[in-house]
């Protein structure tokens, strides 16, 4: 597994591993909320919403996304907001295709997340706590 910069050509397979990913925590969301509340929420449904946040993350120009790539497949992606304000940045969302999760994908991307955005921002590297 490798993790790279994003590149445009990924939008629709990060699009769809992200509402496979997301399918059961919404789906959660949705049994633990008051139905009326929810639709408030997600008039659409959650999945028009999370598409629209996904590219939106994807094309805006403080954040910085990077894919987890497997035997060519596009299996993961992290997506952090740099707030160079305050030399912070933020994992603002992540995801790992269903297929793949469980195998340290998500963990890896985090780590990285954190070095990358420690040396765009100058910053000394952190510790990460497992």
């Amino acid at each position: 597994m490798r993790i790279e910069p994003y590149e445009d050509s990924k939008l629709d397979t990060i699009k769809s591993l992200s509402l496979r990913a997301w399918s059961p925590v919404f789906d959660s969301i949705q049994k633990a909320m008051d139905i009326e509340v929810y639709h408030s929420f997600y008039p659409d449904g959650w999945r028009v919403s999370q598409l629209n946040a996904v590219e939106s993350v994807c094309t805006t120009a403080d954040m910085k996304v990077w894919v987890a790539i497997d035997s060519d497949s596009t299996v993961g992606f992290v997506a952090v907001k740099l707030h160079s304000e305050s030399s912070m940045g933020e994992i603002y969302m992540i995801a790992v295709d269903p297929d793949y999760q469980r195998l340290g994908i998500g963990a890896a991307l985090v780590e990285f997340a954190c070095y990358s955005a420690c040396n765009l921002l100058a910053n000394p590297p952190i510790s990460i706590g497992r």
